[in-house]
């Protein structure tokens, strides 16, 4: 196995996601409450491995969810009220079809990230995958992650 310690901390909110900084000195930046929440949750001593504020909870409100003692978070004056799922969520298919076309661009970015991690040239990596509902999201990502677990001989944790 990996042995790799993954927390993962969500949350749902109004965020500034681009450039910040002069012409000549510069870098890529998301800024915003939410975004610092999800640093604070993720790096919870609480955290058993995802953790999400109210506003995600009741946005996916057909997963099952355990609320767990609300946390004093920097930056808020109230206790900050979090819960983790109670089930995996991961979506179950039965068979990947070894025909997977196209994708190869973002299927690369992917394989990249994880090849970072494995080789410990980087403690973590990250990669936005967006777009519209139906677009193939997860169906990627199950290729993805199919993929990774090919080459490494090995089946990753979710």
């Amino acid at each position: 196995e990996l042995e790799l310690d993954c927390r993962i901390g969500a949350t749902f909110g109004k965020a500034y996601c681009g450039i910040v900084g002069a012409n000549n000195r510069h870098e890529y930046a998301v800024l915003g409450s939410p975004v610092n929440l999800a640093a604070r949750l993720m790096a919870s001593k609480q955290n058993p491995g995802i953790l999400v504020d109210e506003a995600v909870m009741l946005r996916a409100a057909r997963h099952p969810f355990e609320s767990l003692e609300a946390i004093q978070a920097k930056g808020y004056d109230k206790p900050v009220k979090i819960f983790k799922p109670r089930e995996s969520v991961r979506k179950s298919w039965k068979s990947l079809s070894s025909n997977f076309v196209g994708r190869n661009i973002e299927m690369g970015h992917i394989a990249n990230a994880a090849k970072k991690i494995l080789k410990h040239k980087a403690h973590a990596e990250m990669v936005f995958l967006t777009g519209p509902y139906g677009a193939g999201k997860s169906l990627l990502l199950a290729h993805a992650v199919n993929r990774v677990e090919r080459a490494c001989g090995m089946s990753l944790k979710t």
